[in-house]
């Protein structure tokens, strides 16, 4: 049970299991930092619709196209050591991944490889990035932070157009449980010119009956990594909330971080209820990420904008 709390990119979910879903999510960024694409490989074990899956959603020449491509569950292939999921003709590794696409006529082909990850601090306390949180049991929705950013090489052939990935940059996240919040924002960000990294997530989380408000935020200065969030004695605000700027503040002691991120346009997907790929949600892939990070003790201050970065707001609007 440790081992898979403490490297959340293993199988948390044992697909004979009813009623759950679990999904890794795969971002890349171009090396002209024009094209942007994610994958999302997973699967549903919920009665009557057991599946796998794997979503997509890009921008190529400004425009945002998303899909969803369902596969028999019988299609999910696993591998533990070293990590490895394959579904169909797409396999997603610690490596990289080769995917094989085709949704209605939309081909997407090519292999990605990836460099070394950028992870996480992790402890007895916090052996992922939920937390103590993590050690809870049967929670609605878990969450787990694995890259903040890596290198890229290799492309895709996206619609008959290549896509280069050489000095790209990579994130991976992923999820499991039952549901996703009713409420949340979450936004990423790893392209910034000083190489920082950007992660935040505040959702409304339930458990056992009674609802209450959790945020995680990890600032990466390329050197450290900063943690926010409710399990580190900090707070935050939501400064400003429409559904395309969303303007948040997080402190922790003499730590301040100010994030802005500004929508440019947006596409859907599915995301699980009660383990039911059911819920239509939509994902902004070429947002505008502004922060000021402030250390009040030392008089450190780092302002940046980056793009491209990604982010929902779902249930607040």
């Amino acid at each position: 049970m440790f081992k898979r709390m403490w490297n959340p990119i293993l199988r948390q979910v044992n697909p004979s299991r009813s009623g759950f879903f679990e999904g890794w999510y795969f971002k890349e960024v171009s090396g002209s930092g024009d094209e942007v694409i994610s994958f999302i490989p997973g699967y549903s074990t919920v009665e009557g619709d057991k599946h796998a899956f794997v979503q997509y959603i890009l921008v190529k020449n400004g425009e945002i196209k998303s899909g969803y491509i369902r596969y028999p569950l019988s299609f999910f292939k696993y591998t533990e050591a070293p990590f490895r999921v394959e579904i169909g003709n797409n396999v997603f590794s610690i490596d990289g991944f080769s995917v094989d696409i085709d949704d209605a006529g939309f081909a997407i082909k090519g292999s990605v490889g990836f460099g070394k990850f950028l992870g996480i601090k992790r402890s007895i306390y916090a052996p992922n990035i939920m937390g103590p949180f993590a050690y809870i049991p049967n929670m609605e929705c878990n969450h787990g932070v694995i890259s903040l950013g890596h290198d890229l090489t290799g492309s895709l052939s996206i619609a008959g157009d290549i896509v280069t990935f050489n000095g790209g940059r990579g994130y991976l996240e992923k999820d499991w449980g039952r549901s996703f919040p009713d409420k949340y924002i979450w936004l990423q960000c790893n392209s910034f010119k000083s190489g920082s990294s950007l992660f935040l997530s505040i959702a409304d989380i339930t458990f056992v009956g009674f609802t209450f408000t959790g945020f995680i935020g990890v600032f990466h200065d390329g050197i450290k990594e900063y943690r926010f969030g409710s399990y580190q004695s900090g707070g935050f605000r939501v400064v400003s909330l429409t559904d395309t700027v969303v303007e948040v503040e997080l402190w922790k002691g003499f730590l301040r971080l100010f994030v802005k991120v500004t929508s440019v346009g947006s596409d859907k997907l599915v995301a699980p209820v009660d383990g039911r790929m059911s819920l239509v949600i939509k994902e902004a892939v070429s947002a505008v990420v502004d922060y000021s990070f402030i250390d009040r003790r030392t008089g450190r201050v780092i302002e940046e904008k980056g793009c491209p970065g990604s982010f929902e707001v779902v249930g607040h609007i």
